[in-house]
Parts: structure tokens; C-alpha cells; sequence
């Protein structure tokens, strides 16, 4: 029997079996497209940023918190042996995303025919990984984030804006840089009773001219905070207002940028020897200041962009798959990340 008879209408099983192979064909650059979506996102698919794990309801990641006892001695001096409480866990619980991909038994007698069944199917998936992508990201920097770092005509400070994370988003970088009080516990772990799992946190000021007045000065403490020797941040992720307010201090001098963003079809600048990319979902003013040595994207390797078979809608006269995701950002030293507010003209 063909695909769709005209006659006799849609045989269901080659239809489905189609629409599934189809769809599965499409998974490999569905995770490529994700993770090439947006400068974070592509960010953390580089350089082995993103990690499959398979297992477990949560993950934990081990902390190195105290270093061993280093003794110096002489002679027959007795010798330490205690062991050094040094690692302990900070857990995470795998976040899930999905965004179904529907077809209308209208469209199927619609458009009959292999050809252009493939592209109906085609459309519909870029319109679910638009979606998907636009979410996600927005979640991976604002989950944990409420309101706005406002200027106060009085001249009072005002206190950055946060939410308690949303359990089922995956982890915003505003829970992993959270602002000078640190008022919630990360991965099960208080930075407020462990003073080494508290990120660093600087305010240029509430100003019309804050960046102008002091926004380099305050880069450069909030990036050697974060800094110890070599282990640096190799990222700066801010607002489109904060790339723009630090272009302008380089009106005339030369301009730095990463090849590998700019092959990637992002626009850069350096500070020193760190990345600075723009993202829409930066809040204004925002700059974060990420090292990838302790930042992973985590994920199940059997949910990655996955699909399912196309399947009877029970209540509509329909076909449906799922796109599928399972994953956490995890982060495994809040101490080496830094928050930059107010960081705007």
C-alpha cells in the first residue's frame, strides 16, 4: 500500500514508521544545532565543557574544600597521620525537557506524498528546536533571577533581585553567582556557612555613568577575585549594554577577539586573555565572569535531543513525537565565578 492513498487515506503504520525514521535521522543536528544556538551554549560544548553521565537520579559532585595537612619535620619528630576531611559532595538532580512535535491528520492528506511529508516534518522540528532553544537558554542564566539591578535616583544601593530557582529548570548561573548574600544554598551546600563555596560579587555603583566612572576598575577586581595564578575566568558573558559600554572604552585601541566565537558566527572582545561574548538573556548590566574548569554541562547521553516514535494523539486527530533532554549544569568551585552589576552607562 503507498504512503497515503487518496482514496483510502493514511496507512498508519508506514506513515508513522516515516515520520519516526525521519525524525531520528534529524536528531544528530539537533544536538549540534543546540549546542551551537546561543554564546553560552555553544560555549559549554567546547572543550569537553559538556559531559555524558549515565546513571543515578542525581549527580554529585566532589569538592575539594581543605587541602591535606603538609608537615615539615626533622629528625625523629613524630609524624602526622590523621586523614584531612577534604571532599565533599555538592548534588544536583537531573533536570528533564521536552517539546512535542505534532502533525494534524489534516496536514498528512494535505500534503501527500514522501516528499513532501519529509518537509512538512522538517518544519515542524525547527520550529520545536527554536523553541527549545530559546527556553533552555533563558534558563540556564536567568533560573534564580527576579527583577532588575535598578539605579536609585536617592542614591541607595539597591539589592540585586533574586528568586528561589525554579526546581525544574536546570540551574541558572544566577544560583551558581548569586549576590553579596548569599542567601541560598547551591548544589545542598550554604555559601554563607562555607565562606570557600561563595562566588564573587561586585557592584560598579548606581550611577547614570557607572561603567564610565569605574567599570574597568571593578573587571579588574572581580576577575582577579575569581583568579588564582593561571586559573583564570575564560569568560565573560554579559548584556548587550555592558559589551557596548566596554567597546567604548577601546574606541582607539585595537580589538581582540576569539576566532573560534567569530567562526561560530559570534561577535567577541578580550579582556586580557578572556572571551567576552553578549547574550540577549543577560539582564542588563550583567556581567559574569565563568572559569570552565569547574562549570560542566552535564548530560544523558540517551536523552540528548532524543526522540521518540510517532504515535496516535489519543484526544486529537493527530500524530505526535518528543523531543527530549535530560542534563544539569553542575558547577564544582563557586569561588573561581564571579557577578559584575550595574555594569552599564
Amino acid at each position: 500500500m503507498p504512503l497515503i492513498d487518496p482514496s483510502l487515506g493514511t496507512n498508519p503504520a508506514t506513515y508513522s514508521a516515516l515520520l519516526t525514521t525521519t525524525l531520528e535521522n534529524f536528531q544528530k543536528r539537533l544536538v549540534d544545532n543546540f549546542s551551537d544556538a546561543t554564546p553560552l551554549l555553544w560555549w559549554l560544548s567546547q572543550n569537553g565543557r559538556k559531559r555524558h553521565v549515565v546513571g543515578g537520579q542525581a549527580i554529585d559532585i566532589p569538592l575539594m574544600y581543605a587541602g591535606s595537612t603538609v608537615q615539615p619535620f626533622s629528625g625523629y619528630d613524630d609524624l602526622q597521620t590523621e586523614p584531612t576531611e577534604g571532599i565533599a559532595p555538592a548534588t544536583f538532580l537531573y533536570k528533564k525537557y521536552q517539546t512535542p512535535v505534532v502533525i494534524s491528520r489534516d496536514s498528512e492528506t494535505d500534503n501527500m506524498g514522501e516528499s513532501r511529508v519529509i518537509s512538512l516534518l522538517e518544519a515542524k522540528v525547527k520550529q520545536a528546536e527554536i523553541s527549545f532553544k530559546e527556553q533552555m537558554n533563558n534558563d540556564l542564566i536567568n533560573n534564580g533571577y527576579a527583577g532588575t539591578y535598578d539605579r536609585d535616583t536617592s542614591g541607595a544601593a539597591e539589592v540585586l533581585g533574586t528568586a528561589t530557582p525554579d526546581a525544574l529548570r536546570v540551574t541558572g548561573l544566577f544560583d551558581i553567582c548569586q549576590n553579596a548574600s548569599q542567601d541560598r544554598a547551591y548544589g545542598g551546600i550554604s555559601g554563607t556557612t562555607y565562606s570557600w563555596w561563595a562566588n564573587t560579587f561586585n557592584d560598579c555603583g548606581n550611577t547614570a555613568t557607572a561603567f564610565a566612572d569605574n567599570g574597568i576598575t571593578k573587571m579588574r577586581s572581580t576577575y582577579l577575585d575569581c583568579s588564582r595564578g593561571q586559573d583564570t575566568p575564560d569568560l565573560i558573558l554579559c548584556s548587550q549594554e555592558s559589551y557596548e559600554s566596554y567597546d567604548a572604552t577601546l574606541v582607539d585601541q585595537k580589538r581582540y577577539v576569539n576566532t573560534l566565537a567569530a567562526d561560530a558566527g559570534f561577535e567577541s572582545l578580550m579582556y586580557r586573555a578572556t572571551t567576552i561574548l553578549f547574550d540577549r538573556d543577560v539582564p542588563a548590566g550583567v556581567m559574569f565572569f565563568l572559569n570552565s574548569n569547574y562549570l560542566e554541562l552535564d548530560v544523558h547521553p540517551d536523552v540528548d535531543m532524543s526522540t521518540i516514535p510517532f504515535r496516535e494523539a489519543e484526544r486529537q486527530w493527530a500524530r505526535f513525537s518528543r523531543i527530549m533532554w535530560k542534563g544539569e549544569l553542575t558547577c564544582s568551585n563557586r569561588a573561581r565565578q564571579g557577578l559584575l552589576v550595574n555594569a552599564v552607562n
